[in-house]
Parts: structure tokens; sequence; C-alpha cells
């Protein structure tokens, strides 16, 4: 009974604290729930309403004048409300988002057709508004990519008019081979024209791109939004698929046409003007070069003409060898037949009307010179080619230069006392008149192309110094022969000037020096290096020599008419008018002394001149040509005795004077100048 009413008390107890905290609870509860449905729903209300609100501000899809970037943007804040709500389901959301859906397609589509035609008309404001407009939408890198593809196949497609075979076969009909290299050039300038002209559209797309992926300096929240839109749109790997492919497909298409037979012979002998036209094109598309995996625009040049270079290069050499050859065959006819070389010819220059003749001159060097001429002005346009141009015609030269010094070294160089011209001394003056045309020639026209930016590159400035040293070659040999000429001549010509101061006869003396002149110095061409100088310089040492010699051997019998005459005999060999200014000074003291007697100031002036002749010819070796050398050895016994007969009535001063100049002349003469 007990434990019946415990437990009775406990149950009335139970139902005391549910009637106290559990119904109490659920009310609470049942109304929390009801708040929370209604704090959804009024949420919900909320975005609905916001949703709408956003939905009613955008324009129609079928408008013409809408604001592609703003409204993409409109259109992103609305995907942004749908995301953090669930708006599923209600009526008025899903009519709204089928309205939003239909004008984010018009947006998208009138974005890339923007797109397209800012691309067509070159606007970049149309790209850059589109390309925003894309990258808000989050499908920029999509379009882009998609762009490329399909641009990517129309500019494949267009490289499909370099069909070498049909090209070929075009070329193989054409019975002119200009209409055939035209014909050639035409398919390759209008192929590269359309792909450069796709990929002008590209690049400029490109460059939007990577304008717009760059820090922007408009406001912060647009630019925060633009930039991480368009840097998510990965379209660089789009850009280098698109270069390296149109890059691979046109090295390809230009190797396969090269390799053709009738092309290939084209290419390589107008090797500059191919070089032109894929250059062209690749200065337009160099970007596009560089993001498809070529260091430079040049480096993909370089690929693309390699095999075509190399043709032409061996094709210049040929011309140039060719031309060689000719002068070489030519030059091998004038060798003189064995021991004929001491003969005769009965050949002669006007001295009066001096005009080389062409015995002296056979070999025309024209053909050569065009050839070299036409290639270094070539290369003075072309920085790649100068320093080739240059170096094959250094190599043409230089084995020209080499058959020429064998030719002057095989056959001898003999002169005889009569003056007379041998078929040895003929070919000699051929050999120095050839190489006076080439020195001539090729130094204007390096002159022409100095210091052009094609020629002003380290390898084409190093390249043009060698050909200047070989120019520098062929005067060294020129001056060789002409020196020799001018030297063994010398003897005559003194042999002559003594005769006459001995005997006074002037027509003799005229004579011998025509005959010199016409029939060995007339024959060299008037282009020959410092010839004309050198025979000046030689004019003048005979004359100084022959004053100081007549002087010195009569001393008090000078004859001044004769010694007047002397420059009109030897102005044959150059005008007396441009002879040393000493020389004409040293003419006039010695002619106007008074009384035929040389005073203390002339005997030094007299004896000055032969003192430089004596020191200029000791710096000469024996037997090399000297004009006087040999004559004063043989004369020194009298020079030493006029000198001193000279001295005897001259003050110690002036005696002192003069034993000090010969006595300088002698130490500087050397052992066996004169006797010590």
């Amino acid at each position: 009974e007990r434990l019946k009413s415990n437990v009775s008390t406990l149950s009335s107890a139970l139902v005391r604290l549910h009637h106290t905290i559990e119904t109490p609870f659920e009310s609470i509860q049942t109304s929390g729930t009801e708040l929370r449905n209604a704090t959804n729903a009024l949420d919900t209300l909320r975005a609905v309403q916001k949703l709408l609100s956003a939905v009613n501000k955008l324009p129609e899809a079928n408008s013409k004048n809408i604001d592609i970037h703003r409204t993409a943007r409109k259109l992103k804040e609305i995907d942004e409300l749908l995301a953090a709500d669930n708006l599923s389901g209600i009526h008025v959301v899903d009519k709204a988002v089928a309205e939003v859906t239909a004008l984010s397609a018009a947006i998208r589509t009138k974005a890339q057709e923007m797109l397209r035609g800012g691309l067509v008309s070159g606007k970049q404001a149309d790209i850059s508004t589109a390309l925003h407009a894309l990258a808000t939408l989050g499908v920029s890198g999509r379009v882009v990519s998609n762009y490329l593809s399909e641009a990517k196949r129309e500019t494949l497609k267009a490289l499909m008019a370099l069909d070498s075979q049909s090209i070929a076969a075009e070329v193989a009909e054409q019975s002119d081979i200009n209409k055939g290299k035209e014909l050639i050039f035409s398919h390759m300038e209008r192929a590269l024209s359309e792909v450069g002209s796709r990929c002008s559209l590209v690049l400029l797309l490109m460059r939007t791109v990577q304008k717009q992926s760059a820090p922007s300096t408009v406001g912060p929240s647009t630019s925060a939004a633009t930039s991480s839109n368009v840097s998510s749109d990965d379209s660089s790997a789009a850009f280098a698929d698109y270069g390296s492919g149109v890059a691979a497909h046109l090295v390809e298409r230009l190797s396969k046409l090269n390799k053709k037979s009738v092309v290939n012979g084209v290419l390589a002998a107008e090797y500059p003007r191919y070089f032109r036209i894929v250059q062209k094109f690749a200065e337009v598309a160099e970007p596009l070069l560089v993001v498809g995996g070529y260091a430079s625009a040049q480096a993909w040049v370089a690929k693309v003409v390699e095999d075509v270079e190399k043709l032409f290069e061996a094709h210049v050499a040929e011309k140039q060898r060719d031309k060689l050859q000719q002068i070489i065959t030519k030059l091998n006819g004038l060798f003189p037949r064995q021991g004929a070389d001491s003969t005769v010819v009965d050949l002669s220059v006007d001295v009066a009307r001096p005009t080389v003749p062409p015995q002296a001159n056979m070999i025309d060097t024209r053909p050569l010179i065009k050839v070299i001429g036409s290639d270094l002005a070539i290369g003075r346009q072309d920085t790649r080619l100068s320093s080739f141009y240059i170096s094959t015609t250094t190599s043409t030269l230089t084995q020209l230069l080499e058959r020429l010094n064998e030719g002057h070294t095989r056959v001898p160089l003999t002169f005889s006392p009569s003056a007379q011209l041998t078929v040895g001394q003929l070919f000699h003056i051929s050999l120095c008149n050839l190489a006076t045309s080439v020195h001539s020639e090729v130094s204007s026209i390096v002159s022409l192309t100095a210091g052009t930016a094609a020629t002003t590159s380290s390898q084409a400035t190093e390249a043009t110094l060698k050909l200047r040293a070989v120019l520098d070659s062929f005067q060294t040999f020129i001056l060789r022969i002409t020196g020799t000429f001018l030297a063994q001549c010398g003897p005559t010509l003194w042999g002559a000037i003594k005769t006459f101061l001995a005997d006074g006869d002037t027509a003799a003396l005229d004579t011998k020096v025509r005959t010199v002149l016409g029939r060995q110095l007339l024959f060299f061409i008037r282009a020959t290096p410092m010839y004309e100088s050198n025979r000046l310089d030689a004019a003048n040492t005979l004359l100084l020599r022959a004053i100081t010699y007549y002087c010195l051997q009569r001393p008090g019998e000078i004859d001044r008419e004769r010694l007047k005459a002397l420059p009109a005999s030897l102005g044959w060999l150059g005008s007396f008018e441009r002879m040393s200014s000493a020389t004409r000074t040293n003419l006039r003291t010695v002619t106007s002394a008074s009384a035929n007697k040389l005073s203390d100031s002339s005997i030094a002036q007299s004896l000055h001149p032969i003192l430089q002749i004596a020191i200029l010819f000791a710096q000469q070796p024996e037997g090399g040509g000297v004009l006087l050398h040999t004559a004063m050895r043989v004369s020194a016994d009298q020079f030493t005795v006029t000198a001193a007969s000279l001295m005897s009535n001259t003050s110690k001063e002036s005696q002192d004077l003069v034993v000090k100049q010969i006595a300088d002349a002698v130490a500087s003469a050397g052992k066996g100048f004169m006797p010590s």
C-alpha cells in the first residue's frame, strides 16, 4: 500500500512537471518554427524582390542600343543572386530566369559580333568592350579559344594556295622564264599577304587580351573584377597553338615548294626577293612566331630560307667564278711562248695624243666588275647578305691576284738600252692594266657601299677590311710593275741627259724621251694608281740631278740656256709646273748666277740637292733600279774633286758647312757609295 501510494505520488508529480515544462516548451518550439519559416519566407521574398528589381532593370533582349558591358555586369550580379539563394520553383523567379538566360545568350552573341566586327575594322575600343563583356560573363577564354581555332583553320586554308604541285605544273607550262619566275613570286606574295592579314587580326586580339590582363588604373572595383575574369581565361595556350601551327605549316609549304626543280633554281637566283617576301611576313607576325616557340622573327626566317640561302650562296660564287674563269682563260692565252719574251714588238703610242693600244689592255674585266657591282649593291641593302657578298668578292679577287702574281713571276721582265718594247714587257703591262681596271672599279664600288646600315654591322665591317686589304695588295702589285718600268727607264734617260749636257742637242734628247714614253711608259692606262705622280717624281729627280751634275762638272762654265732647255724635254714625263718648288728654286739660283760664277751661298744651294739625292738613294737596295745610284758611284771621284775645287776660294765658314753636309751624306749613304 505504501509502495502504491509512493508510485501514485510520483506519477502525479510527473504529470504536474509535464504541464509545467514540456507543454510550454512545445508551444515555444512551435512558435520558433513559425518564426523561422516567416523569416525564411521574408528573406526569400526580399531575394525575389531584389532579383525581380534587377531583372526589371535589364534591357530588352532584342533592343538595338544595348550597352553590353553594363548589361553583362548586371547579368553577373543576377547570377550571383541566383547562386546565393535557391529560388527555383518559384513561378515569377523561373519566368525571370528564362528572361535572363535569353538576354545572357543575346549579350554573348552581341559581344562576339562586336569582337569580330572590331577585329575586321581594327577598332580596338569595340574589341576591348566585347572582351570586357565576355570576361564579365566568364566566357572570354572560351570565346577567344574558339575564335583562334576558327582563325587557324581559315589561315591554314589560305596556305593551301601554296600548293607546290600545282605551282610547279603552271611554271612548267611557261615558255618564258621570266613569266615563270613572276608566277612563282605572285603565288607566294598573295599567299603570304593573305596569311599576314589574318595574323594581323589575331595579333590585334592578342594585344588587347594582354592589355586587359595587365593591372588596370580604372576604378578599384572595376579593375579587380576585370582583372580576375581576364586572367582566369587562359588564352595564351590558344595563341601559342595558333602561332606554332601557322609557322610550322608555312615552313612545310615553302620547303615543299623549294624542292620542286622548276622552282628551286628561280628561288636561288632571286634569293634577295624571296628573302624580302619572307622577311616582310615575319615582321608582321613576329609576336605570334615568338609565342609559337621561336626566339625571334629572324630565327624563323633563318629556318625558312636556310636551304635556299645555301643554294644562293653557291649561285653567287659560281657567277663570280664563271666571270673570273673567263678572265683567267684569256690571261693564259697572253703568256709568251718560251724564249719569245725578249722579242721586240713593233708598237708605240703617239706621245702628243696618247691612247693605250688594245694590245696592252686585251682582257675585258667589265663582266666581272658588273657582277661584283651588282652583288655589292644588293648587299648594301641587306644586313644578312652584306658580309657574304663582300667575302665572296674578296675570295674572287684573291684568286685573280694569285694568278697575276704567278704570271709576273713566271715571265721575266727585262729591258734593253734601246728602250724597245718586248713581248715580255707587253705581257707585264697587260697584267698591270688588268689589275688597275679591277682595282679602280672595285675600289669605287666599295666606297659607294661604305657607311650604309647593312655594311656597318660587325661582320660586314670585318669583311670590308679584308676586301680593302686585297685591294691594297692589287695596288702593291701595280706599283711593283710601274716602279720597275720607271726605274729601268731611268738609266736610258739619264744617258740621254748627260749627252745633252755635253753637246746641247735638244732634238736628240727630245727624241729619246719620246721613245721611252711612246714605247713603254705610256702603255699604262690612266687609272693606274700613283702612276702620274710617280712619273712626275721621276722627272723631278732627273732634273734635280742634271742641274747638280752639270754645276759640279763645270762649275765655271755654266750654260744657263742649256739648263733652261731641260724642263721642256723632260716635260713629256710630266708638267714641269707640277714639279717641286725646291727644284724650280734651285734652277733659278743656278741660271741667274752672275758672270757664270757661283757665290758662297750658291755653292751650298747647288750642293744641297745632290746631298739630298745621296741620302735618298742610300736608302735604296743595290741594283734596285735607282736612277742615280750607278752614275753617282762612277763619278764619285769627280764629285769629291769638284766639291773641293768649288770650296777652294770660299770662306772658312762656308767650307766647314759644305764639308759637314758631305760628311753627313757619306755617312747616310753607307759603305760603297763613295770612296772614304
